[in-house]
């Protein structure tokens, strides 16, 4: 369980790192 929480964790925090990427390049 904690592991999976921690992966989504990870997960969320790429997608916004993606996003702020996104706007950066723009």
């Amino acid at each position: 369980m904690v592991e999976r929480r921690r992966h989504d964790g990870i997960a969320a925090r790429t997608a916004v790192d993606r996003m702020r990427a996104s706007h950066t390049v723009k």
